[in-house]
């Protein structure tokens, strides 16, 4: 579409998930974190946002039909919350009613992102600039992980919600075996956006978007 109707800029809107499928990953970064392997991503989410990262990268440079090259990037992050926000919040909201969430897993030691959708949107604005000749196309084929700029401890991140549900916080342990993808680390670092986008997220309070 890009080629034939002559668009010279795309972002893609990836997740982290084209790198994380399980394994423990700290402080990580686009240049030495690979991509999971496809055969081993355990949803159809992941994979086809994992394909789709790479062909979108792939097609940097290609020519547009008026001549111009199409320069691309992606965007890759964790799981979103902030207004609106109609993926995580309200299925999570959802089974801590029904009495699923009563349960505590891993340790405090665990973290991972998250981002909240002012953030995600400053991202895309200044990933649209990074990708035009007044930024040198600094943008251009490359990746970049996006989140609200600390590292979170899910089972306490979320206390609010609770909170707000009127429902007591977990307190029967289960097994880190048996939930394995949420009791591992796996945080990445924004090093690259914040120096070549210019990016600079903002506190946000997640028990504001409970709210």
């Amino acid at each position: 579409v890009c080629k034939q109707r002559n668009i010279p800029r795309l972002i893609y809107t990836s997740t982290v998930n084209v790198v994380f499928g399980g394994n423990p990953i700290e402080e990580g970064d686009e240049e030495t974190v690979p991509y999971f392997p496809l055969e081993k991503q355990f949803n159809h989410y992941s994979r086809t946002k994992a394909i789709a990262d790479q062909m979108v990268l792939a097609a940097n440079g290609t020519l547009l039909k008026g001549g111009d090259q199409l320069h691309t990037c992606v965007l890759r992050p964790p799981g979103i919350y902030g207004p609106e926000e109609q993926r995580h919040l309200p299925r999570v909201a959802v089974n801590i009613q029904r009495r699923l969430f009563n349960f505590k897993f891993g340790n405090h030691k665990v973290q991972m992102n998250w981002v909240h959708i002012g953030n995600l949107v400053q991202a895309h604005l200044l990933a649209a600039e990074a990708l035009t000749s007044e930024k040198g196309y600094v943008a251009s084929g490359q990746a970049y992980y996006i989140h609200d700029g600390e590292n979170v401890i899910f089972s306490e991140w979320i206390v609010p919600l609770f909170e707000k549900l009127g429902y007591r916080k977990p307190w029967i342990h289960i097994p880190v075996l048996l939930v394995w993808n949420v009791t591992v680390t796996h945080t990445f670092r924004i090093d690259k956006a914040r120096n070549q986008l210019g990016y600079k997220p903002k506190k946000f309070s997640f028990a504001d978007s409970v709210d």
